[in-house]
């Protein structure tokens, strides 16, 4: 019987063929290799995993996305004085607590947040939570990219959430990202950059922490002090956050303000529907889509012979923007000043792909009506004049809508009823002195009921000579 061997070359190659999907499984791949640098530079990997709690104390700011002057602006900022977040590594939760004191003019002097925040995604957001996360048995790291010195990777936690770590040229975690949706912003992303780290028991922690949503700020805040391993056996047990789901048809509260003129609250910030000769308009469209697929059926009910034609989207704020997609996609001409030309476009034309909506499963073009100072909208049945509220301090491009006929005004955002602080009366009074406008009614539109004048006129006249228009400082939690 004759043998035949191979050449020993052949057989060293069959064999490495043989080893090496062994070799790669024990090997770390390269993805891998940026988590385990990053645990060295934070102070290696058995040192990161002995960690039990981490509690970060500082200070900062916290801008006001979507509630700048004009849209271009950079956001107004809410200072925070007394930033905390405790995070309790063993046990998957995290509370987060701050005051918010308003550095512009607001209608409160502070406001107390204490919010126990679902464990999972939220305390991926810092260099010894992420760096951690990648470590544990089941996640996978991936997707290893390099750039200019840098190098990124997706992580995907056991329990399936994704995000990306940037880590710099020595190594040391520079940002957590990942995608979000946003009502007004559509996909977005969030970003936090970390900084300015420092050697505590062993582990490097950062010192200045800037969190962007989109191209915007959204915190930004100086550590004070890191502490490892204090006692968070207080923190209350976190929930995940529920998994988002359609919003209800809100109920909505139609009060009759004159023939033609209703007044509807209900489900976010008012509205009013107002009947012409042969259509029906929407002053306001704020909430998101089911509250304006709601307003526009309520028109339909109360006036069911004309269609809904235009809305008045008063200025670009967030809080008043939130249905303009909808209304969109519900073929509704809107009508703005030309300051908020620019976001409006913008706006209708993000990708809204993670949470579809009404102008994503419709698609329309936006039809935009801007003026300057005012514009009068009259027929036979009724008369309602838009006035570019000049000088306001809420806002450059706020409108305010004017029933000459009825003598009834309508505002928003400048006097609000019932609030601690009036910093916005004095320009609205000035505002209607100027025109020369005749008033006995007033809609407050972050009010809940129409007001006589007279009663804002006591308010601006309170409010109008004082100097300041802050409190003093008080904890309310």
């Amino acid at each position: 019987m004759t043998r035949r061997f191979l050449p020993v070359t052949s057989v060293v190659c069959l064999g490495l063929a043989l080893l090496s999907p062994m070799i790669a499984a024990q090997a770390p791949s390269a993805a891998m290799a940026v988590i385990e640098d990053a645990a060295a530079a934070l102070g290696g990997r058995e040192r990161l995993l002995a960690v039990r709690t981490l509690t970060i104390e500082g200070y900062g700011s916290n801008p006001n996305i979507g509630q700048a002057m004009t849209p271009e602006s950079d956001p107004l900022l809410w200072m925070l004085p007394d930033y905390k977040r405790s995070i309790d590594l063993e046990n998957g939760r995290m509370e987060l607590s701050f005051t918010r004191r308003p550095a512009f003019p607001a209608v409160f002097d502070n406001f107390g947040a204490n919010q126990r925040l679902d464990g999972r995604v939220d305390m991926l957001f810092h260099p010894l939570t992420v760096v951690r996360a990648a470590l544990q048995p089941g996640a996978r790291v991936t997707n290893l990219r390099e750039r200019g010195g840098e190098r990124s990777v997706d992580i995907t936690t056991p329990a399936g959430d994704t995000v990306t770590l940037t880590v710099d040229a020595i190594n040391r975690p520079q940002s957590v990202g990942t995608r979000v949706y946003h009502q007004n912003l559509g996909d977005t992303e969030r970003v936090t950059t970390f900084g300015a780290y420092e050697n505590l028991d062993g582990v490097r922690l950062p010192k200045r922490l800037i969190t962007r949503l989109d191209r915007w700020v959204e915190f930004d805040i100086g550590v004070m002090t890191n502490t490892l391993d204090a006692d968070l056996s207080a923190l209350a047990p976190t929930r995940p956050l529920p998994a988002p789901a359609a919003p209800a048809a809100p109920m909505l509260n139609v009060t009759a303000v004159a023939p033609g003129i209703w007044f509807v609250t209900g489900g976010g910030n008012p509205s009013i529907i107002v009947e012409f000769a042969d259509h029906v308009a929407l002053v306001e469209v704020a909430g998101n889509d089911a509250r304006v697929e709601a307003l526009i059926a309520k028109a339909k009910e109360l006036v069911p012979a004309k269609p809904v034609t235009e809305a008045v989207i008063t200025h670009h704020h967030f809080d008043h923007t939130g249905g303009l997609r909808a209304a969109v996609a519900s073929g509704l001409t809107i009508i703005t000043h030309r300051v908020n030309e620019a976001w409006f476009r913008e706006a209708v034309k993000r990708p809204h792909s993670m949470q579809p909506d009404l102008l994503t499963l419709a698609p329309r073009p936006l039809r935009l009506v801007t003026f300057d100072d005012a514009y009068p909208m009259r027929d036979a049945a009724m008369e309602m004049v838009l006035y570019h509220l000049k000088d306001s301090t809420h806002g450059d491009g706020i409108l305010s809508v004017y029933f000459p006929r009825e003598r009834v005004y309508a505002e928003v955002d400048v006097w609000n009823p019932g609030a601690r602080i009036q910093p916005h009366v004095k320009s609205l009074r000035d505002e209607i002195v100027r025109r020369g406008l005749q008033i006995d009614r007033i809609i407050p539109m972050h009010g809940n009921a129409v007001q006589p004048y007279a009663e804002f006129e006591k308010i601006a006249g309170e409010w109008s000579g004082r100097r300041a228009t802050t409190t003093t400082f008080e904890e309310r939690r």
